[in-house]
This record gives C-alpha cells, sequence and structure tokens, in this order.
C-alpha cells in the first residue's frame, strides 16, 4: 500500500511539473475547461505541424510541449476529478501519456539535433514507453524518465522557456 501512495505522488507530481512549463507570460488554460483543453491540445499538434517539419526553433518546441502540458494538466485536473480525487484508471492515464506524446511530436521536428528538441524527443520517447506499461504509475518511477523531464526543462531554461515546480 505505501508503494502505491509513492507512486500515486510520484504520478501527480511527475505530470503536474510537466504540464507546468511556461514562458513568462501568466496563461488561463488552467482555467479551461476540460473540453475546451482537450480541444486546446490538438489545435498545437495542427498548428505546428508545419513548423515541426520545417524545423522549428528550440523556443517553438519548448513553447510547443508549454501547450501540451498545460492540456495535460487540465486534463490530469478533470480526471482526477471524476475520479473523486483519487487516481485516474490505468486507461486514462495511459490516454493522457499518449496524448501528451502526440503533441509533444507534433511540435518537434523528428531529425532535430537542439537541446530542446533531442530532450523533447526522448520525453515523448520515455512518455510513450511508459504509457505501454501494465502499470503506467509505477513506470513513471523511472530514474531515465526524471532525467528525460530534467534535460527538457534545463534546454527550454536556456531558450526562455521555464518550468514553473
Amino acid at each position: 500500500m505505501r508503494t502505491r501512495v509513492t507512486s500515486a505522488v510520484l504520478f501527480t507530481a511527475a505530470m503536474l511539473s510537466l504540464a507546468a512549463c511556461s514562458d513568462d507570460k501568466k496563461s488561463d488554460a488552467g482555467a479551461a475547461t476540460p473540453a475546451a483543453t482537450t480541444a486546446a491540445a490538438s489545435a498545437p499538434a495542427a498548428t505546428t505541424a508545419a513548423a515541426a517539419a520545417s524545423g522549428a526553433s528550440d523556443k517553438e518546441i519548448c513553447e510547443g510541449v508549454n501547450k501540451a502540458g498545460e492540456a495535460m494538466k487540465a486534463d490530469l485536473i478533470a480526471a482526477m476529478a471524476k475520479a473523486n480525487g483519487e487516481l485516474p484508471p490505468v486507461e486514462d492515464v495511459k490516454k493522457l501519456l499518449g496524448a501528451f506524446n502526440t503533441a509533444v511530436l507534433a511540435v518537434t521536428p523528428a531529425d532535430s539535433t537542439s537541446k530542446a528538441g533531442v530532450a523533447a524527443l526522448q520525453m515523448a520517447a520515455d512518455s510513450t514507453k511508459i504509457a505501454a506499461a501494465a502499470d503506467p504509475i509505477t513506470a513513471m518511477e523511472d530514474p531515465a524518465y526524471e532525467k528525460a523531464g530534467n534535460d527538457l526543462e534545463a534546454a527550454c531554461k536556456a531558450v526562455g522557456v521555464k518550468f514553473i515546480n
């Protein structure tokens, strides 16, 4: 039981810190309704696909990851509210990670060699691996996933996009 509680706390902290990336401007995305947020999650993917295909800058990548993170945060909060403050069901967690992964890949060129691009691609790959696990909440405890998040945070901070923990 203690491990499950620890996993729950780590999951929530990891998801919220991933979802809390921001540039210097404050955003009202946290106040959006879950339906609006889910729609917003697909909008960055559509609008930034051309930028990703043409070689998005690190700042564009980080801003896109920021939008994906904000959408994931709102969706996580909605899923936890639906589950009465408990962890959402495993399938919901997998969907959250899958949506985040899709949005990150939409803003990151597949052949990116920049620090933010490489870190974003690693974060997406790790999110995919974790989402495929039988227990994604426990799989999220992998130190490699934390390292990927820290690398992405450092790369984004270097281009002026800050993660707020």
